[in-house]
């Protein structure tokens, strides 16, 4: 059986899905661009009225006292050390900010949506436990039956698209190779 005939058999070429994806990504083709020196660089293609816009990059994100990081700092800084309640909020001022109360921050994936707004990979994560419990796929970190924070999935069109992006090219590759070898058997025929 040759590699055509295996893909064949294993699945039929979804060629709708695969450009339904295509069609809702940001416009191609795309490029790599930006400046190492400011740490921009960035999977980018160009949007008609707008110009360039990124595919897949990194946004900052400032540290905040409050919230899930902070809490998981505390929780850990409890449970590993033996430092004070007043100890730990030092610890977590420091940690969130620098000196004049200016905050630190980190750097997060981000891809771009439809509207051509950079969104943190965080904000638009599929996890797993939600989906295996049929929860909504927005269902963000913070509700309590999302217990775990691995993902399975993104609300992202050019992230969708890029995560079957290798089996897409596969499928095309092996379509083309079986169209080509029926060309070369029709040619054969017809001599």
């Amino acid at each position: 059986m040759t590699s055509t005939e295996t893909h064949t058999a294993a699945t039929e070429l979804d060629l709708d899905a695969i450009r339904a994806r295509h069609a809702a990504t940001t416009e191609g083709p795309w490029f790599w661009w930006g400046n190492t020196d400011n740490h921009s660089a960035a999977l980018c293609g160009r949007q008609p009225g707008v110009g360039v816009c990124e595919v897949v990059s990194t946004v900052t994100v400032d540290r905040s006292t409050t919230g899930r990081e902070a809490d998981v700092n505390r929780e850990s800084l409890r449970e590993y050390t033996t430092m004070t309640e007043d100890q730990i909020e030092d610890e977590i001022r420091a940690w969130a900010a620098e000196s004049w109360d200016q905050p630190r921050s980190d750097a997060r994936l981000a891809l771009t949506d439809e509207n051509h707004i950079r969104r943190n990979v965080e904000d638009v994560a599929v996890y797993q436990v939600a989906r295996a419990q049929g929860l909504p796929d927005d269902t963000p970190r913070d509700d309590e039956r999302v217990y775990r924070a691995d993902i399975c999935d993104v609300r992202n069109p050019n992230g969708k698209f890029l995560a079957a992006s290798w089996a897409d090219v596969r499928d095309l590759i092996a379509e083309v190779e079986r169209l080509r070898a029926r060309v070369s058997e029709l040619e054969g025929v017809q001599r």
